[in-house]
């Protein structure tokens, strides 16, 4: 099956921690988007990419059923 063209348009998504260094649990702790962009942004260049697409709380699987873990947060960048 092709990729859209929005999904062709973003890079590969990354679950990160919180506490890793970048101010990523700061930012969502604080409750501003516009700072978990900017952090993101930061993320995605220091990684290679050009920005970030999107960034929000991570789905994880644990036994079977998904949940939203407030440890970590996906981060999609932008090639």
């Amino acid at each position: 099956m092709p990729a859209s063209r929005s999904q062709a348009a973003e890079g590969p998504t990354f679950v990160i921690p919180l506490n890793d260094g970048y101010g990523v649990g700061e930012c969502v702790d604080g409750g501003s988007s516009t700072c978990g962009k900017v952090v993101a942004d930061a993320w995605c260049e220091a990684q290679g990419f050009r920005r970030s697409a999107s960034v929000g709380p991570a789905d994880v699987e644990t036994t079977g059923s998904i949940s939203r873990a407030r440890s970590r947060i996906a981060v999609t960048c932008a090639p």
